[in-house]
C-alpha cells in the first residue's frame, strides 16, 4: 500500500483540483438548474472517466520512467478507481447485459477496432508518422488477441450452457 506523504499530496493535489474544477465547469448548466438530463450526465461521465483511466495510466508510466515509483503506483491506483467509476456508470446506463451478450458485443467491437487500427496504421505510415504507425500496429495486434480470447471465452461459455441444459 502506498504511503500518502505530504510531498505526494502536494504533487497530486493540483491534478485532482483541476479535475474537480473541470467537472464543475462542465456540469455548471446542470448545477445551476439547466436542462441537462441525468442520463446525458452519466454518458458524459462514463466517457470522461474512461478517458481519465488512459491518462492516469500514461502518467503513471511516465512517472515510473522518471524514477518516481511511489507516484507511479499512486497514479495506477487512481486509474483503477476511475475504471470502477466508469464501470458503475456503464452498469447504470444498461450497457452491461448477461455474460454471453457482453462477450458477443465486445467481440464485434474488437473486430471493428482491429480493422480501424489497421486502417489508421496505413494512414500513419503514408503520412510518415512512424511512431503512430508503430502504436496503431501494436494495438491492432492487441485487438486481434482480444478477439481470439473472447472467441475462446464464448466457446467455453456455450459449452457450459449446453452441458447444463443436457444434464438437466
Amino acid at each position: 500500500m502506498i504511503e500518502y506523504t505530504k510531498e505526494l499530496n502536494l504533487l497530486v493535489r493540483p491534478a485532482v483540483e483541476k479535475t474537480y474544477k473541470r467537472l464543475d465547469e462542465e456540469n455548471r448548466g446542470y448545477l445551476m438548474g439547466g436542462k441537462m438530463q441525468t442520463v446525458e450526465i452519466m454518458e458524459e461521465t462514463l466517457e470522461s472517466e474512461s478517458n481519465e483511466i488512459a491518462l492516469y495510466f500514461a502518467m503513471s508510466r511516465k512517472a515510473e520512467e522518471e524514477g518516481f515509483t511511489e507516484i507511479a503506483q499512486y497514479l495506477k491506483e487512481i486509474a483503477m478507481d476511475e475504471a470502477w467509476h466508469a464501470a458503475e456508470f456503464a452498469m447504470l446506463l444498461g450497457k452491461i447485459k448477461d455474460t454471453a451478450s457482453n462477450l458477443e458485443t465486445m467481440l464485434e467491437d474488437e473486430i471493428k477496432t482491429e480493422k480501424e487500427k489497421e486502417e489508421a496504421a496505413k494512414v500513419a505510415i503514408s503520412e510518415g508518422n512512424d511512431n503512430a504507425f508503430r502504436v496503431f500496429t501494436w494495438s491492432m495486434y492487441g485487438e486481434r488477441n482480444h478477439k481470439e480470447g473472447i472467441k475462446k471465452a464464448l466457446s467455453k461459455l456455450r459449452e457450459k450452457v449446453k452441458s447444463k441444459t443436457t444434464h438437466h
